[in-house]
């Protein structure tokens, strides 16, 4: 069973729904969504059952509360709408009567168009001709040598020469600077008090990534799918390239970018997997307990004592599982050849190891591929 919170919120006049579009069973490509305020879960990879889970609250804005009455009724009515999407009958008046454009026409031919000085790199092919995302948290991987990194909270991401690049910075490795004084007046004349900090640093430092053997230093990355939430990172050899298929390359690495997300997930196809890390892996641990879904989980214990955990499963039965190997410190190899099946990662959080691991162990196989934002009027005023 896999279960995840969709979150209602109503706010004041407004309700908004917020909906996490998720991997379904059809093989590790599935992608599932969700409509409304209820999500389908399903197991991702192989045969499971499907189950349903919904989570609720309210909250107050601009000191406005919301009748305990109303918010009976935003519930109840979005469990008829939810009721109606699960039976197969389309709801006749649409949710979205608020975030819908005001028009689509061109502007009038007195505004006169210029094509922007920076131009977007990377895009996957088929998504050349739609619009384009502007100031969207992964901007940086269409900018530039898209080296730069993005943050989907709580990792930092980023694509370099060696595939995907993982960090994630507790707080006590986070450095602000010196204090600002400020200096004000009053009546009884001028004092100082201490201000914002002149500078803030949160070092980007590689703990784990996600790679392949037959990634070189002139392997791709293209991105596309690109929505309000997330974007989707395509990672391949550059024999794809020569081969004039970028748009659809038979070995890749897809990692679905979704702001948010517990897992770092990778859908590996026919490739040899390869992990690294710069802090160095002291330890790399299988665990003996052999699942019965067939998951391998693996404990990467690096040199800061961090411990971090990856999770992997091929896309068909009967199929050795994936058997890793340290070449040092910095590298650990796929020993079981090319795979193909999801490979997951995430972090151990300091103090609570134990918790978080039993959380991530039963949630294996689920990894969010976008969001989608409805809002509908409830209320009105006069």
């Amino acid at each position: 069973m896999r279960r995840c919170l969709t979150l209602v919120v109503a706010i004041a006049l407004v309700q908004t729904t917020v909906a996490i579009n998720q991997a379904q069973d059809q093989g590790v490509m599935g992608q599932g969504s969700s409509v409304g305020s209820i999500i389908d879960i399903f197991n991702p990879l192989g045969v499971g059952s499907k189950q349903q889970f919904r989570a609720e609250f309210t909250e107050e804005a601009l000191d406005v509360p919301v009748p305990i009455k109303d918010q009976e009724t935003v519930f109840k009515d979005e469990q008829d709408y939810t009721a109606m999407c699960a039976s197969g009958v389309k709801p006749t008046v649409p949710l979205d009567t608020i975030l819908r454009p005001i028009s689509t026409d061109p502007p009038p031919g007195n505004f006169k168009g210029h094509a922007h000085v920076v131009k977007p790199m990377r895009i996957r092919p088929r998504d050349r001709a739609r619009p384009l995302p502007t100031n969207k948290f992964y901007g940086n991987l269409m900018l530039g040598d898209s080296h730069a990194p993005i943050w989907t909270h709580p990792y930092g991401l980023r694509w370099d020469n060696n595939g995907l690049s993982i960090s994630h910075i507790d707080d006590n490795m986070k450095v602000l600077g010196p204090e600002q004084m400020i200096s004000q007046e009053s009546r009884g004349g001028g004092y100082t008090r201490p201000g914002t900090s002149k500078y803030y640093i949160n070092p980007f430092l590689i703990s784990m990534g996600l790679s392949a053997t037959e990634f070189d230093d002139q392997h791709d990355m293209t991105v596309g799918d690109f929505g309000e939430f997330g974007c989707m990172m395509v990672l391949s050899p550059a024999s794809e390239r020569w081969k004039g298929a970028l748009e659809n390359p038979k070995a890749c690495i897809r990692v679905p970018i979704v702001r948010g997300m517990a897992f770092i997930t990778g859908v590996y196809q026919d490739l040899t997997p390869r992990i690294f890390s710069s802090i160095l892996v002291r330890t790399l641990t299988r665990d003996p307990n052999p699942r019965t879904d067939g998951w391998v989980k693996y404990k990467f214990l690096i040199e800061n004592g961090i411990t971090w955990l990856l999770y992997a499963k091929p896309d068909r039965p009967h199929v050795p599982a994936l058997d890793l190997k340290m070449v040092n410190q910095g590298q650990i190899v796929s020993t079981s050849g090319k795979f193909t099946g999801l490979i997951q990662i995430a972090k151990l959080p300091v103090g609570r190891e134990a918790e978080a691991e039993s959380i991530y162990d039963s949630s294996v196989g689920v990894y969010a591929t976008g969001g989608e934002l409805a809002v509908r009027q409830k209320y009105f005023d006069g």
